[in-house]
């Protein structure tokens, strides 16, 4: 790995990669697929997203994910397999969860702080 670092990054990748558009194509109906892929860029739910590095970001995952990657998805995965992809995306998600709670209950109780001030 120490000899050639930028080799072993672009393996991950397209096994991260990979992994990702072989969702996509499997589950057609997902939120995925359903929701960010089919419309344009939201404006950022909270306000340390900056709009700009949100929609580059959006921009990117739209055209990669629009357009099938051109190497072969039914292989190995040497780097990263799909139960590891998978636990990943559990955890992201139950934190991101929880981050969009607080939020909600941050933004709930300065509404409620407001409301008591009038």
């Amino acid at each position: 790995m120490a000899d050639d670092a930028d080799a072993v990054i672009t393996a991950v990748k397209r096994d991260w990669y990979g992994l990702d558009h072989l969702y996509v194509q499997r589950t057609g109906d997902s939120l995925f697929s359903r929701v960010i892929l089919p419309h344009p860029n939201p404006s950022p739910p909270f306000a340390f997203l900056f709009e700009d590095g949100l929609n580059w970001r959006l921009d990117h995952i739209h055209v990669c994910y629009s357009h099938p990657p051109d190497y072969d998805l039914n292989r190995p995965y040497a780097y990263l397999d799909q139960r590891t992809m998978q636990r990943f995306v559990a955890e992201a998600t139950t934190h991101l969860h929880r981050i969009h709670r607080a939020e909600r209950q941050r933004r709930a109780g300065n509404a409620e702080q407001v409301t008591q001030s009038r």
